[in-house]
Order: C-alpha cells, then structure tokens, then sequence
C-alpha cells in the first residue's frame, strides 16, 4: 500500500477511536451525572423527612423558626435593662482593661498582694456603681431574649457582656465581706447567680457554658466570701433555695437541639452555595486525614462576596455526599440529644458513635460540629450543677454554724441537725466527700474522672476543666475549703 493510501486510513482509524473515546466519555458522564442527581434524591428525600419528623415532633426545624418561637414581650424582657447596663461599660481597650482588671481581683493566684490592690477595687466598683442597680433589676426579672438574628447563622451577633455583669457584683461581695457585711456580700453573690439566669431559654451551646462559667465564678467567690465571715441563718437560708430553683437541664437538651439545627443550616447553606459560609468552613476545616478533595475547599482563592469556579465545582460534586453526611450528622446528633438527658456516670465509658464507611470523606460539618466536643460540654454542663450543689452545703455549713457555734463532723448530722436538704454529688450520685480540718473543713466533689483522688494538687499538665483549690493549685476534685 502506497503512503499515499496509508494516510487516509490511519487518519480514518483516528477518527473511529476518537469516536469511541468520545462515546465513553459520554456514557462515563452520563453515568456520573445520573449517579450524582440519584443518590442526592435518594437522601435528599431522607434528609427532608428527617427534618419533617423534628417538624412533626413541634419542634423548630430551623434555625428562623428558633428565633420566632423565643420572642418575648419588651416590659419582660430582662435583656432590654441589660443593654442599657451595657452602654455605662467602656468599650474597646478600655473593656479589655475592665475584664483584666476584675480578673485578677477574683483568682487570688492573679490578685495583688498589696493594701492597694482593694483600694483600686473599691474605686472601680465606684466607678461604675451607676451600673449596679440596673444588674440587680435585670437579674430580678424571670425571663431575658437579646434580639438575636437566628436566621443570619454564622453572620448573627451574639450579645456580650453578662460576663462583666457577673464579674462586678462577684468583686463588689469580696468587697463587701472584707468590710465584714458578710449578709450584704450574700445579696451580692445572688444577683450574681441571678445573672447566670439570663441564659436561661436561651438554646445555644456557646450561652449555656456561659452560664456554667458564671455560676462557677459566683461559687468560688461565695467560697472566700464564707472565709472571711459568717452571714446569719437568714441570708444563708434565702441563697440556698435560689440556688435550689436553678435547673441546668432542661436548656441542656435544647441546646443539643440547637447544635443540631446549626448543623443543617450549614449543610443547606454550603449547597446554595454561600460565600461567607464557605469562608467560616475554611477557617475551621479539620483536614486531618481527609481525602485532597477537601483541601480544595480550604484553599482561600475566593472573593468574600462570592466562590470562584473551582469551588462552585467542588461543592456541585459534593452535594450527594453532603446528603449522606447530613444523614450520619443527624444520627451522631440524635444521640447526642439523647444522650444531653443521661447522666455523666452513663457517658463515662461512652464514646461517640464511628462513622459509617459510606460517610467518606469525613463529614465536613462533622469535622467542625464534633460530636466529641458536645460531649465534652456535657462534662462542663455536670460542673455546672455541681458548683450549684457544692455551694448550696456550704450555705448550709453556714447555717449550721451561726446555729451550732461550729461545723458538724458529717453531712449525716448536717442533714439530721438543720433539716435542709443536702444535695448529691452530681458526677457520683453519692455524697460529696467531707471531712473537718482544723476550725474548718474540707468538701469536694470526685469531679469528671469520677475518681476520688483526695483534693491532692497535682502537676498534671492536663489537669481537667481548670479545678483549682484555695490557694489555687490545680486538682483533680471540685473542692470547697474553709480553713480558719
């Protein structure tokens, strides 16, 4: 065959294979394509009828559908009298300079040693004794919404600022006690642990641990407090039972319902997809061990305002896998809404549930709404109650002595003596541990390692959830002590 009978039909043979390759290419994306629609209606469908059973169950499904329900009227509004506290505290570096301030007057660790150091104290509470009086009116009122807009999600502002309220009036009972007014240190101490009642009704992880920290803060103080001095029965008797109203469980499960609402907001928001959405998920991605498809995704070639290409691309592709995700992030959450109800001694040896193999790569909002950190919190939530309960029997300690003229040698006869009721160790469910020291005592909690390790310091680095002593050494156990 000639070269010039040669070149036809090779050129003939390209064109058939390219044909061919062609045809493959078709039927590949065809594949793709019917593969990619199917299974985002097949789970689609059962994210959408998960999200109908929440419905169903008269519960919101969303997060605007949150924020309608939790509307309340301005004249009951605690937050209304709150915001107008807020306008007397500075703001930028002087706010920081204020938390500074009030920080290292509460831990005796940070406080200056000097007579100086409480005659600052007293010019910063007089500095903003305009303040206090609205604290006490917002803390007296039983219900608080700050204008929050759900449905905005990541982009919505969360009110600050109760932290500072509570922080105050802690100072203002150290104060108080040192001048020796142990009862009005007391009233102090109560719009303080009123303040932690603010966050109540408020279904956010994030105010809920606000609120642990608050009532945490106020117990320790009220632990100084009860050194310096002893208030009457009276006084002792009235925080008692306000601490004996405050329940931390029921915002706890609505918190969980809350965390799952956040996460399909950010699953439908990623499938619009949503630029500003995008940009939280690259600043908080886990990519540990995540397939390369995800780093795409953290790459920052975006313009705020909108998604390049590539990235439209990427979660195009992503969408039926984020319908399986949002269906293992359903199931993690429903436990873990589940589990918000159980007790810490049932979750001790838990862990979370394993995704399943078919969840690959990891499930992005998975990654950054880790079930491991809900139940984490959790842990925090059972300080948060054992503060309460720990401070209500030293109160109780309290009364026993301005009766007695001195402590008991066990809650037994605390319990048997006074007649109050004398709470559980919420992480055991036995006793807190108790025990006379000297003029004083010494009652702790076995904390969340549910271990008693006998309020011993230790130097461990990894020493849990900041417990700390009187002298501020890091502990094991949540200890109360009164050393005299």
């Amino acid at each position: 065959m000639s070269s010039a009978e040669t070149k036809p039909a090779q050129t003939s043979k390209f064109r058939r294979g390219l044909k061919r390759t062609g045809r493959a290419v078709l039927i590949i994306v065809a594949v793709i394509v019917i593969a990619h629609g199917t299974v985002s209606l097949i789970y689609g469908r059962k994210v959408a009828a998960r999200i109908e059973a929440i419905k169903a169950s008269g519960q919101p499904a969303s997060l605007a559908e949150l924020g309608k329900s939790l509307a309340i009227p301005d004249s009951e509004n605690a937050a209304i009298v709150y915001t107008k506290a807020s306008a007397l505290l500075p703001k930028g570096k002087a706010e920081e300079d204020l938390a500074n301030r009030l920080s290292d007057l509460l831990y005796p660790t940070k406080r200056p040693r000097s007579p100086e150091a409480w005659k600052k104290a007293s010019a910063l509470l007089s500095e903003y004794r305009a303040v206090f009086p609205l604290i006490e009116q917002a803390a007296s009122m039983l219900q608080c919404r700050f204008p929050i807009e759900w449905e905005k999600g990541f982009s919505m502002h969360y009110p600050q600022g109760r932290g500072y309220f509570a922080r105050l009036v802690a100072v203002q009972a150290l104060m108080k006690s040192k001048s020796g007014d142990t009862d009005g240190a007391l009233r102090s101490l109560e719009t303080g642990f009123l303040v932690s009642r603010s966050f109540e009704g408020e279904p956010m992880l994030a105010s809920q641990m606000f609120r642990e920290m608050t009532i945490r803060m106020q117990s320790k103080a009220l632990e100084e407090v009860l050194s310096l001095g002893t208030p009457s029965e009276k006084e002792s008797r009235r925080l008692y039972d306000i601490l004996s109203a405050i329940d931390l469980a029921p915002d706890r499960v609505a918190a969980m319902k809350t965390e799952r609402l956040w996460g399909i907001w950010v699953y439908d928001s990623l499938r619009k997809p949503d630029a500003a959405v995008v940009g939280f998920m690259r600043a908080n991605l886990n990519t540990s061990g995540a397939p390369s498809l995800l780093y795409v995704l953290q790459t920052p070639v975006d313009h705020p305002d909108r998604l390049s290409l590539p990235t439209r691309l990427l979660l195009f592709l992503w969408r039926p896998l984020s319908y399986i995700d949002e269906n293992v992030f359903l199931d993690r959450m429903d436990k873990a809404v589940a589990d918000s109800a159980k007790s810490i001694r049932e979750l001790s040896s838990a862990e979370p549930p394993p995704l399943p193999l078919y969840a690959i790569p990891r499930s992005i909002v998975a990654n950054i709404m880790s079930t491991d950190s809900l139940y984490r919190s959790h842990q925090g939530f059972y300080n948060g109650m054992t503060a309460i309960a720990g401070s209500r029997i030293t109160l109780a300690l309290a009364a026993y002595k301005a009766r007695f003229g001195g402590y008991p040698p066990s809650l037994a006869q605390l319990r048997a003596k006074l007649g109050w009721k004398i709470p559980a160790d919420p992480f055991s469910g036995k006793d807190f541990i108790y025990r006379r020291e000297g003029k004083g005592y010494l009652l702790y909690s076995v904390g969340q390692n549910l271990r008693d390790d006998k309020a011993r310091p230790t130097n461990d680095k990894d020493a849990l959830f900041d417990y700390k002593n009187a002298k501020g050494e890091a502990v094991r156990d949540m200890v109360w002590e009164l050393r005299k």
